[in-house]
C-alpha cells in the first residue's frame, strides 16, 4: 500500500502562516506610526481606549491582529471596543469578512468616520 504525503508539509505551511502574520503586523505597525507620528513604544503607552480608538482611525482591520500587534489583552480590547461602538464611535462590517491575519471569517472596524459608509457596506 502507498503511503500518503500531502503536498504540502504542515510545517512549510505554519512556517508561511507565520511569515504572514508577521508581515501583517509589521504593515499595521508600520501604518499606524506613519500617520500618527508617533512610535511604536508611544502607542503602546497610551490608555488602551485611545490606542484603540488611534489604531482604527488609521487603519480598518480586524480585531484579533490589533490587539495581538498593540498589545492589548483580549477581554480588555472587547470592553473597550463595546464602548466605543455604544458611543458612536466604531463601527463594523455588518457581515462577516475573511481576516487576512486568522484567515477565519471576521468583521472589520474602523473609528474613521470617513470610511464609516464603507465599512457598513462591508468595504464595497
Amino acid at each position: 500500500m502507498k503511503k500518503f504525503t500531502p503536498k504540502h508539509s504542515t510545517k512549510k505551511s505554519l512556517r508561511s502562516q507565520s511569515e504572514d502574520k508577521q508581515l501583517i503586523r509589521k504593515y499595521l505597525i508600520k501604518e499606524v506610526t506613519s500617520k500618527t507620528g508617533l512610535t511604536f513604544k508611544q502607542i503602546i503607552s497610551l490608555k488602551q481606549d485611545k490606542r484603540i480608538y488611534l489604531i482604527f482611525k488609521y487603519v480598518t482591520y480586524t480585531a484579533r491582529p490589533i490587539y495581538e500587534t498593540f498589545k492589548i489583552p483580549a477581554g480588555s480590547f472587547c470592553r473597550r471596543k463595546r464602548k466605543l461602538e455604544l458611543n458612536g464611535q466604531l463601527v463594523q462590517t455588518p457581515k462577516k469578512l475573511t481576516c487576512p491575519y486568522t484567515k477565519d471569517k471576521a468583521h472589520f472596524l474602523t473609528t474613521n468616520k470617513l470610511n464609516f459608509s464603507k465599512v457598513l457596506n462591508n468595504l464595497k
